[in-house]
């Protein structure tokens, strides 16, 4: 099974490309231009109304995509978020606090850098306090960042 026709663009503007990238910086598929064409055509013809076509109509059909692939009941849970930094201050603020302090947090030393750099901003404040399981070596993280979460207090 090949993906490849799905990212024919990003593919043909640099053949001979290797590229390995697993985040934001990935190639990005055929599907997302032809997404931000019809935004645009979208905001060209609805103007003020086109939050309408995304709030009510855009919104939801996402809601109901995200939440059948995750084998969810109620697409309404579904919260979508505009970038990394809001998403972590939705998480650290729901987080239940166990105790008196700062939260405690397990991730690895691999993390994503918005994640990264917002978790020692809130180091340096006291807000958190992380563990980091390194990522390497990787045949055994699993086991390690598994006996890490089941130690618990995170």
């Amino acid at each position: 099974m090949s993906f490849k026709g799905l990212f024919s663009r990003s593919l043909e503007a640099d053949p001979e490309r290797l590229h390995f990238a697993a985040h934001s910086h990935h190639l990005w598929p055929d599907a997302s231009f032809d997404g931000q064409m019809q935004a645009w055509n979208d905001a060209a013809r609805l103007a003020d109304r086109k939050w309408d076509k995304v709030m009510d109509e855009v919104w939801t059909e996402a809601q109901r995509h995200v939440a059948r692939e995750l084998g969810m009941d109620d697409p309404s849970s579904i919260v979508f978020s505009s970038n990394t930094h809001d998403f972590l201050i939705r998480l650290i603020t729901a987080a239940p606090r166990r105790e008196s302090g700062p939260l405690k947090v397990l991730t690895t030393d691999g993390e994503f850098h918005s994640a990264r750099r917002q978790f020692a901003r809130w180091e340096e404040e006291g807000w958190l306090a992380v563990e980091r399981v390194p990522a390497e070596p990787f045949d055994s993280f699993s086991h390690r960042f598994l006996d890490s979460a089941s130690a618990g207090g995170h």
